[in-house]
């Protein structure tokens, strides 16, 4: 009870500096590094001997003898370091955070959980959330050659569980190997069966660490000794950190890569640096799934690398992300942390609406058509007066913001003539080719209208019934007329083959002069016109003298009156 009310103390005292310190950073006066987060778990609660001969002169880490604090082996003539610390503390290291276990000389409590056989043992610990988890332990009794074995259970609060390897305890006169450490190492003991100091420099206790999920909150540890040739199996504490070690040789993962190889399948392929026991790498995005060990074949490079592949047959197009979850040795050591990649599936080709040809101006050619994707290479074959091949570098690229796209291009030709595009090519960026031979054709035509003749009576008399032809000749044909004459402001003319013809009543009433012409136009809006052409009109019909009044008898020296009636189509000019 005394233990855990002195690691209580202490833990309150490390509060109190913790504060202080906080202060002074806070105030501007110290600038020091984010330190790491580092638990000192309290195993007191399952301790059961005492393990460790300090101030109360007693202890027994075997049947022979029991570790020596720092104070006795300076009582005793030699180094502090011969010993284990008064107060149980080991300073950080590359290989463990700082470990505070029991107050080895002034406590005479339990500072050690004991075992002669095999069997487990559970603690509660500070709840939290860590990469690594060290443990202190180390065996005796029995010879150098005899060691114990334990496991280690981390249980989370979300009942899962991590079971560590198998750990190798040796002797505390042995020689640990990879992948424990010395915590503490060539040290003194006091033999109980002599009650005497003995000056052996070679006692040692061991750290092991695991690796932790730091992803979830870590709430109790199991220690399972599963061996025990030793006949001694002490275990001191330890604590957890939110740092890795360097006595942890994770495996070290590279070119992590997913892929499309083909249709709608994904691959998944990385290198690793060590053999490796389990993998887990998670799928999701357009569909979701898991790839583990048994998915993966391993291929042994023979340069002391490996690489893992494995594929999976999907049924979607859409973003896929692969994510490496888990990748552990042997040793349940892990060495993914994170590793992540993404590819998109596409296999529905381009959609093509609106694929057109026209000719804007001149003999040019504007080709244009609208995508539902981004396209990667394109291609366009013109035929017909000319030949040639649009290719993507051609077009210009308008995003319409809604999700299409329009392609768009001139080509400059040198002929008149029927012109064919046809879309041959229409690849978005992974391959798939959404032209489907959309085709348009337009005719280019800059000539204009040829007016081969035009027929009509340079003279004619009032009142005559005349015929005005024009004969017109155009490459694509006349779409349009504009017959403009002087007697008819609305006159049309009639279409006979090549013929454009218009029958003129003369005016019987007029001598006037009759002016007309006429302009034709194509569907490529090439236009023709006349000049002004006059129909001179005379007048043959003489007057009508209808009717003659006079006496027919007179006298001398009478007046009398003689009266001409008379009718004339253009008027009497004169008599």
């Amino acid at each position: 009870m005394r233990n855990l009310e002195n690691y209580k103390n202490n833990r309150f005292k490390s509060l109190i500096f913790s504060l202080i310190l906080f202060l002074i950073i806070t105030t501007g006066l110290v600038t020091v590094a984010e330190a790491e987060t580092t638990a000192q778990f309290d195993f007191s609660d399952i301790y059961n001997a005492d393990t460790v001969y300090g101030n109360d002169k007693s202890g027994a880490f075997d049947s022979w003898a029991a570790l020596i604090t720092g104070t006795v082996a300076e009582n005793n003539g030699n180094p502090r370091d011969d010993g284990l610390p008064d107060d149980g503390v080991f300073p950080s290291t590359s290989t463990h955070p700082r470990i505070e276990l029991a107050k080895f000389h002034t406590d005479d409590g339990f500072n050690a959980w004991q075992s002669s056989g095999t069997g487990s043992v559970t603690a509660n610990v500070t709840n939290g959330q860590y990469k690594t988890v060290h443990l202190i332990a180390s065996a005796g009794g029995a010879g150098t050659n005899n060691p114990a074995k334990f496991e280690v259970v981390l249980h989370y609060s979300d009942d899962t569980t991590d079971r560590s390897q198998e750990f190798t305890v040796p002797d505390w006169y042995g020689d640990i190997s990879d992948p424990g450490y010395a915590l503490k190492d060539n040290m003194d003991r006091w033999s109980n069966g002599g009650n005497l100091y003995e000056n052996s420099d070679d006692p040692a206790i061991w750290g092991f660490a695991m690796q932790a999920d730091s992803t979830k909150t870590l709430e109790s540890i199991t220690i399972d000794v599963t061996a025990n040739e030793a006949g001694s199996f002490n275990f001191f504490g330890g604590a957890a950190t939110t740092q890795e070690t360097d006595v942890i040789e994770k495996p070290r993962i590279s070119s992590f890569e997913l892929t499309n190889p083909s249709d709608k399948n994904l691959a998944v392929n990385f290198d690793s640096d060590k053999q490796l026991s389990v993998i887990s790498v998670s799928i999701t995005g357009a569909e979701s799934a898991t790839f583990t060990g048994t998915n993966f074949t391993e291929a042994d490079n023979g340069d002391g690398t490996y690489t893992y592949e494995a594929t999976y047959n999907s049924n979607s197009d859409g973003d896929y992300t692969a994510t490496l979850e888990i990748a552990e040795d042997a040793e349940g050591n892990d060495g993914a942390s994170g590793e992540q990649d993404s590819v998109n599936i596409d296999t529905t080709p381009p959609q093509i609406t609106g694929f057109k040809v026209s000719n804007p101006s001149g003999q040019n050619l504007l080709l244009n058509f609208t995508s539902n994707e981004d396209l990667a290479a394109i291609s366009v074959s013109i035929s017909g007066a000319e030949s040639a091949t649009f290719t993507g570098a051609y077009f210009t690229e308008t995003d319409n913001a809604d999700g299409t796209y329009t392609y768009e291009t001139i080509y400059n030709g040198n002929s008149d003539g029927d012109y064919t595009a046809t879309l041959e090519t229409a690849e978005d960026a992974e391959g798939n080719d959404g032209a489907s031979g959309e085709e348009d054709i337009v005719n280019i035509d800059t000539t204009p209208p040829v007016i081969n003749a035009v027929e009509f009576p340079v003279n004619s008399n009032t009142g005559d019934i005349v015929g005005i032809g024009f004969n017109v000749n155009d490459n694509i044909g006349i779409t349009s007329t504009d017959f403009n004459i002087s007697t008819n402001n609305t006159a049309e003319l009639t279409e006979n083959g090549n013929w454009y013809n218009y029958t003129l009543n003369v005016p019987v009433d007029s001598v006037d002069d009759i002016v007309f012409n006429a302009t034709f136009s194509d569907g490529a809006d090439n236009f023709n016109a006349s000049s002004d052409k006059t129909i001179s009109v005379s007048d043959n019909i003489d007057p009508v003298i209808q009717d003659i009044v006079y006496e027919e008898n007179v006298n001398t020296g009478d007046v009398v009156a003689i009266g001409f009636n008379v009718n004339d189509n253009i008027g009497i000019t004169s008599t």
